[in-house]
């Protein structure tokens, strides 16, 4: 038997997804000229529902669902047609981006203690996997020898609302840091990314913009020369000046003000924690622009766990919407059925 917020829920999904909406955004993005058999509202609910079923694997599966839901005939070749069309991905991309805007829960309780100091709390990963490799030139792979081609799916996820608000698809062979947020876009915010993101610039920029980072550093690899210690360190002037691997840390956590050098040869400074762990035997190093009086090295730690949602998320994606398992050499078929996969994945978790 439903509760009451189930039903409220499912009102909502009912409203973000009905027909006159659906419509009009097959009508923008040229999906759909005129309605036919395969309308983009039958479109819509087919791959949503086929692809959050965890059971579709084949786009045959899919028009065999489509003839389920709909009661109506069609045969293969136009069906693949008109998902080979330019307005098929677009189509799923801003249904995608509208599912976002709607499907909306805030997390309760999650600006409470420490955390009452963000607004938000954001995680950036991306998730990538091989494609058919006729698609190649327009996704390119990184590892061109194994996977000639490769497409990655950047995501930024907001902790207090429990979903992603931003999605990209590019080929894997760019740059991560090209798809992080605006840092205007980041005041009273905190960012969690992991060691593809370091970039001095970038989280100087967000820290004038009145938002916070904390980004996982290559370990000892990053060697920052030491400018200042905050904490953990008991000699400090014998360190002041050298680099990361040239001293010998304690078996605890330690707090740091480092220099490392960006794009032209200019100067940062930003903070460097090392949270001890035991059981490794080692740190686990994190730049952040967070203050060192307010969040000691436990707790930047405790927040950077936090960051594992997304990484969730992308497990929700493979596991329960085949994610990356797309059997196709039409590029576009596979970007749409990317954007069509991600839908799916939202409206299950808002219910």
């Amino acid at each position: 038997m439903f509760d009451r917020n189930t039903t409220r829920c499912a009102g909502i999904i009912r409203d973000a997804l009905s027909e006159d909406v659906v419509t009009a955004i097959g009508k923008e993005t040229g999906f759909a000229r005129r309605l036919r058999k395969f309308t983009p509202f039958r479109a819509a609910w087919t791959f949503l529902v086929g692809l959050a079923s965890g059971s579709t694997n084949t786009l045959a599966d899919l028009l065999r669902l489509f003839a389920d839901l709909s009661e109506e005939t069609m045969a293969y070749k136009p069906f693949h047609d008109r998902l080979s069309s330019p307005g098929f991905p677009e189509f799923f991309r801003l249904l995608l981006e509208h599912l976002m805007s709607e499907l909306v829960t805030p997390v309760y309780g999650c600006n409470k203690g420490y955390l009452a100091e963000f607004k938000d709390v954001l995680c950036q990963d991306g998730t990538s996997f091989a494609l058919n490799d006729r698609m190649a030139d327009q996704f390119k792979g990184r590892f061109t020898s194994r996977s000639p081609a490769a497409v990655e799916v950047h995501c930024t996820y907001s902790l207090y609302q429990n979903q992603c608000v931003a999605v990209s698809v590019a080929p894997d062979a760019e740059g991560e840091r090209d798809f992080l947020p605006d840092p205007e876009a980041l005041e009273n915010k905190l960012l969690l990314t992991d060691a593809g993101y370091v970039s001095y610039e970038y989280f100087d920029r967000v820290r004038e913009a009145g938002g916070h980072v904390i980004c996982r550093a290559k370990g000892a690899a990053s060697n920052p020369r030491i400018v200042g210690c905050y904490r953990g360190l008991p000699n400090v002037d014998t360190v002041i000046g050298k680099r990361l691997k040239e001293i010998a840390l304690p078996r605890k956590n330690v707090d740091l003000l480092v220099e490392g050098i960006g794009r032209g040869g200019r100067r940062y400074r930003m903070r460097f924690v090392g949270v001890y762990v035991a059981k490794e035997k080692a740190h686990v190093f994190l730049f952040t622009t967070l203050s060192p009086e307010q969040f000691v090295p436990l707790r930047v730690g405790t927040l950077y766990r936090l960051r594992w949602q997304v990484e969730l998320f992308f497990k929700e994606c493979k596991s329960y919407t085949n994610l990356q398992r797309f059997q196709t050499a039409n590029p576009r078929i596979a970007e749409g059925l990317i954007w069509a996969s991600m839908a799916a994945v939202l409206v299950p978790r808002f219910l």
